[in-house]
């Protein structure tokens, strides 16, 4: 837990899960979405994750149970294939917590595909040619997706609730938390979850987020770019915060990507990720959503009302 955030008490509903609960009944998909940490861009960063050589706490996960209990990862570029391989080490990786229960999902089990489809669509209408282009890109991969019938290509989401050991107490983190991973593009589950249920995560999390030329549909951290005006639609408005960093440090990641999010509470820095003798530096700040959008997001809301 950072200390500079706000500490949050775990919800209700996570409290009351119990492993029945989590594998057959209808998944809250709302109640995960609302105040969650969401990772839109999940494998660039991930490769540094799970090397043998490289130390513990590699993505910003840990440092911020507490302030949230809720994390949603998205990324399309792990093949079904790879989701079990991917989530075996999910499970090794958190010091301190147990697999409490868990639950693979199929697209169905969440959201409609004509539905996600369709709001897709409604959201390139409001972009530029060339960004309507990319979103029906994202478009087009989930429907060969869907048609596709390797073994396997039923897996659409993953969802684990971790338990602290007993001997450990909220020194060592919050007693549960929940982490959902979906096999889709980071963009097309923000508009199709977030957006759509009007929900927002406390923060979004940048992390080593890749440019266009690096296999991404669009450029996550662009200032105006599409995933920036999808954060900019919801009608419950922007995160609260904003993670923002990556490997080569301070150099790479020393401003905000988003002009909001113009007020540094904290930073984390660690120059050990991968081997050594690299060097590589793992370094993010995390930005806090400045007053004066605050006040901008309260004169909007007024308006709407009158």
């Amino acid at each position: 837990m950072l200390k500079n955030l706000k500490q949050n008490k775990m919800p209700t509903w996570l409290t009351c899960l119990t492993k029945e609960k989590v594998e057959k009944e209808e998944i809250p998909i709302k109640k995960i979405l609302q105040g969650s940490q969401y990772f839109p861009c999940w494998r660039d960063y991930g490769s540094h994750v799970y090397s043998p050589d490289s130390r513990e706490h590699e993505i910003p996960v840990m440092e911020l149970l507490g302030n949230v209990h809720s994390i949603v990862c998205a990324d399309y570029n792990i093949a079904s294939g790879e989701m079990e391989l991917t989530m075996n080490k999910l499970r090794q990786r958190f010091k301190g917590y147990n697999l409490f229960a868990e639950r693979n999902l199929r697209r169905d089990e969440i959201i409609d595909y004509d539905t996600g489809k369709e709001l897709l669509t409604e959201f390139a209408k409001k972009l530029s040619c060339s960004e309507k282009s990319k979103v029906e890109d994202i478009a087009n991969q989930a429907a060969r997706t869907v048609k596709t019938n390797r073994p396997g290509s039923e897996r659409y989401a993953s969802w684990c609730i971790f338990e602290r050991e007993k001997k450990l107490d909220e020194q060592n983190g919050p007693e549960r938390f929940s982490i959902m991973f979906f096999l889709e593009d980071g963009l097309e589950c923000y508009i199709k979850y977030y957006v759509a249920q009007s929900v927002a995560p406390s923060a979004i999390a940048l992390i080593q987020p890749g440019k266009l030329s690096e296999g991404n549909f669009n450029s996550f951290s662009e200032q105006n770019g599409a995933f920036y005006k999808a954060i900019k639609s919801n009608k419950a408005g922007m995160p609260e915060y904003l993670l923002y960093g990556g490997l080569n440090g301070e150099n790479s990641f020393e401003k905000s990507c988003w002009e909001e999010y113009n007020k540094c509470v904290a930073k984390v820095e660690d120059p050990f990720v991968g081997n050594p003798e690299n060097c590589n530096t793992k370094y993010y700040k995390v930005w806090k959503r400045g007053w004066v959008d605050n006040i901008k997001r309260i004169w909007k809301a007024v308006s709407i009302r009158w």
